[in-house]
């Protein structure tokens, strides 16, 4: 049998065998005439020595024995080398790799483990297994401290010799680094050319100021081109692209099919239109990036300046505490929470509700429909919801009201929690607050009040009386880039007794403990007052806009809006081929066509028409059924629209339909 030494590349193997120099001649010595010829053979062309220094040298090969003829026991064994020679294959085609454990005497031996360690993340199968020579206490000690165990026990004869080892495996969980060589060359995100980026941000700062000033003259919403699908539907990019480029591709496929609703005829759903000002708001924020949860830094005291002026606009106690979140849904979800641990002192939070009497929510069929998701989520589930009866004017019953508690309480149900609306998101109709708010108090059950749509015209004046009752709530629900039109998405929640707010949610860590001084010290930390411990600045932009034109302005926008509603209510009512469905109330308005044919199919028209409109970019109201008519609706938080595109729109609706009544389709 021949030995041959070679230089051998990753290619040679499919399992690594390490020998200390011991079991290395035992091993081979039969192959030579005497252990001296081994010896100066090997001293020629292999060193144990050089191996420590040639791990520092990536394009050093290693030079081992590779056997080409060896006994069954060796049968998949092959010893060869690893480096990172680019003409060289990856270690990724080991499967295993053996380790003599008398090779560990020495210090080179461990270090090669541990190079093989930061080398074994590219193993396919993520395992090192050690084939242990003779285990002892000292070795059994030095592997659990690695954290392998043994798998079973074997053993093979080489000449007279035989062999017994020791199979044990380690499974990485997670990666390992070779951290000396990725320090070689530190990365950042930082741009090399800082002027560069410069210029190009300058460009798109032009860019959108131009956009935002002359998007009144394009279509309100051009859908997506397949091409521009295609285009953002590839495959992860893994290499960089030039920024300009990436721009490019920015204007090309993203910017010419957005939502629309920075345009003046945007009315979907409730939703605002933002401003320049604001926009440069979500740029500083993005700058400074702090995380708005934790910590004395300047943003925790502008989110606190925020939360004060929104308690300021509905009169709300100062001694309030509140929480800015992404938006109404959430604002809900975190109140019915807070509701359902106020009760009993935690109770529901301490014990879950395995053992707890149903607990019951109110609402009708006209409350958002992230209250059903609020009690899921509380782990009430949808069960909990009662619906309780609305007026034809579609507000609360308040007898009917009474009727639902007093039913459950007979039942022995708990009356948990009722939610009022400040403005229904169908219609924008106000709930009779102030009555179900003296039944609240009277029955001990948490009220909160539902404002996403209208609290903050509580400082309208001609609606100042019906939203009385928000100063009084429990809780109450905010979304800000509505009717305070900043960018999206910041809403918020009051809660009246700051301390139930704080038990619901707060909770010792002792990597978020509070100190006296230095970066961990400043306020309470938002985290205690809903579930996230990660926020965006998205105060910022709410602080600028309040600052920039002042509470009154934002007053007198909302007036605007309330004023074009009823605008609008009235163009309808004129004509006969239009019905408006329900009285305006604030800022919504619903209608549809319904022609002069009484055979007409009203309900399918009228979504044709209103998909007519939005593919041919003229207006984009939504949509939505009362008493299963198909109404097209109007929500205005839409501080660029003026009376023209109120006319506008009732001309078109009647352009539309008028046209597919002429021509028969389908109706």
């Amino acid at each position: 049998m021949k030995l041959e030494i070679r230089k051998a590349t990753i290619s040679d193997a499919k399992e690594i065998s390490i020998l200390g120099r011991k079991t290395f001649y035992d091993t081979f010595s039969q192959y030579f005439n005497s252990a001296s010829e081994l010896e100066t053979y090997l001293s020629q062309t292999f060193s144990f020595e050089k191996i420590v220094s040639s791990m520092k040298k990536p394009n050093n090969i290693f030079w081992l024995a590779i056997a080409d003829e060896i006994p069954v026991g060796y049968a998949k064994l092959k010893i060869c080398s690893w480096h990172d020679d680019a003409n060289t294959q990856s270690v990724s085609q080991l499967q295993k790799i053996y380790v003599h454990q008398d090779y560990l005497d020495k210090k080179i031996g461990v270090q090669l483990l541990k190079h093989l360690e930061q080398e074994v993340v590219n193993l396919k199968s993520k395992e090192l297994w050690l084939s242990v020579l003779n285990l002892n206490e000292r070795a059994i000690k030095f592997y659990q401290k690695l954290r392998f165990k043994p798998i079973k026990k074997h053993a093979f004869t080489i000449g007279t010799q035989t062999f017994h080892f020791e199979l044990m495996q380690k499974i990485y969980e997670e990666q390992m680094l070779d951290y000396n060589t990725i320090l070689e060359k530190e990365e950042t995100l930082d741009p090399e050319n800082w002027e560069n980026m410069k210029q190009l941000a300058h460009t798109m700062v032009d860019d959108m100021f131009d956009y935002m000033k002359n998007f009144k003259n394009e279509k309100v919403w051009t859908k997506p081109t397949e091409l521009a699908k295609s285009n953002l539907s590839k495959t992860l990019p893994t290499k960089p692209e030039k920024i300009e480029n990436v721009y490019a591709d920015f204007k090309e496929n993203v910017l010419p099919f957005n939502k629309g609703n920075i345009h003046p005829r945007f009315w979907s759903w409730v939703e605002g239109g933002s401003s320049p000002f604001a926009m440069m708001a979500e740029m500083l924020a993005a700058a400074m990036n702090p995380n708005v949860t934790i910590g004395d830094h300047a943003a925790m005291y502008v989110d606190a300046q925020v939360i004060d002026w929104l308690k300021e606009m509905i009169n709300y106690p100062k001694t309030a505490s509140g929480i800015l979140l992404s938006g109404g849904t959430m604002a809900n979800i975190t109140a019915i929470v807070v509701a359902r641990n106020a009760y009993k002192n935690n109770l529901a939070r301490k014990k879950g509700l395995r053992n707890m009497p149903k607990m019951v929510v109110y609402i009708t069929s006209e409350t958002h429909s992230c209250i059903q998701k609020a009690v899921e989520a509380a782990g009430m589930g949808a069960d909990s919801l009662q619906l309780v009866k609305y007026t034809p004017d579609f507000r609360m019953d308040v007898s009917d009201l009474k009727k639902c508690i007093q039913n459950d309480k007979e039942a022995g149900n708990i009356p948990l929690c009722v939610v009022g609306n400040a403005g229904t998101v169908n219609t924008g109709a106000i709930d009779p607050l102030d009555e179900i708010l003296e039944i609240c108090q009277k029955e001990k059950i948490w009220f909160h009040i539902d404002g996403a749509i209208g609290a903050l015209a509580k400082q309208v004046p001609e609606y100042k009386n019906q939203l009385n009752a928000l100063e009084h709530a429990d809780s109450v629900a905010l979304d800000l880039h509505k009717w305070l039109y900043v960018p999206y998405e910041v809403g918020c929640l009051l809660v009246k007794n700051k301390d139930l707010h704080r038990a619901a949610f707060a909770i010792e860590a002792a990597y978020l403990s509070k100190h006296e001084r230095g970066l961990a010290a400043g306020p309470d930390p938002i985290a205690n007052y809903g579930m996230e411990l990660s926020r965006g600045f998205k105060s910022l932009k709410v602080w600028m806009s309040i600052k920039e034109h002042g509470s009154e302005k934002f007053v007198r926008l909302m007036r605007q809006n309330i004023a074009q509603s009823y605008y609008l209510g009235s163009l309808v009512e004129k004509e006969s081929e239009l019905e408006l469905l329900t009285p305006v109330t604030m800022n919504i308005v619903c209608f549809r066509f319904i022609g002069s044919d009484p055979e007409l199919d009203v309900n399918a028209i009228n979504k044709e028409i209103l998909m007519r409109l939005h593919e041919e970019g003229v207006a984009a109201p939504s949509y939505t059924f009362l008493n299963g008519k198909y109404a097209i609706r109007v929500a205005n938080t839409n501080h660029r629209s003026r009376k023209s595109d109120f006319e506008a729109i009732v001309f078109d609706v009647l352009r539309i339909g008028r046209s597919l009544v002429l021509t028969s389709h389908v109706y």
